[in-house]
């Protein structure tokens, strides 16, 4: 059991869902992180060895990149949406998050995990393929 760290722009209401999957919730709050910016907050639940759950745009598309560190989901859809999205996926996601580092993406209709070098599909995990270069 890992613990799922709630960025301050995501609604306690979806706390419950992680709870009856068996999962520890904090609030970024909580954990005396309420004034942190993005990037201590991403430290200081990476050094937990957590999963940092935010709606920030800036947050979610700035973690994915070759420096890519720690567990990330990012919910992209609506907050009062964020519980029924998040319940819907939790499966996925739960295996999603047993590598690391990883950025989830979540959007009511679909889920994108991208690891360093890979990339998911419906049907598991694929390597990138690399661009070949070309030879004068």
């Amino acid at each position: 059991m890992r613990i799922w760290v709630l960025d301050n722009d995501v609604d306690v209401a979806v706390r419950p869902v992680l709870l009856d999957r068996g999962q520890k919730v904090e609030t970024a709050s909580a954990l005396g992180l309420a004034a942190a910016d993005d990037n201590e907050l991403a430290v200081r639940v990476d050094d937990m060895g957590g999963v940092l759950i935010s709606h920030d745009r800036r947050f979610g598309q700035g973690r994915a990149g070759p420096s890519m560190f720690g567990r990330h989901v990012y919910l992209r859809c609506r907050e009062s949406a964020a519980p029924e999205v998040l319940e819907f996926w939790m499966d996925q996601l739960l295996v999603a998050v047993q590598r690391e580092p990883c950025v989830v993406e979540i959007r009511p209709e679909k889920m994108n995990t991208n690891y360093p070098g890979w990339s998911e599909s419906s049907l598991g995990l694929t390597p990138k393929r690399r661009r070949r270069s070309r030879r004068s």
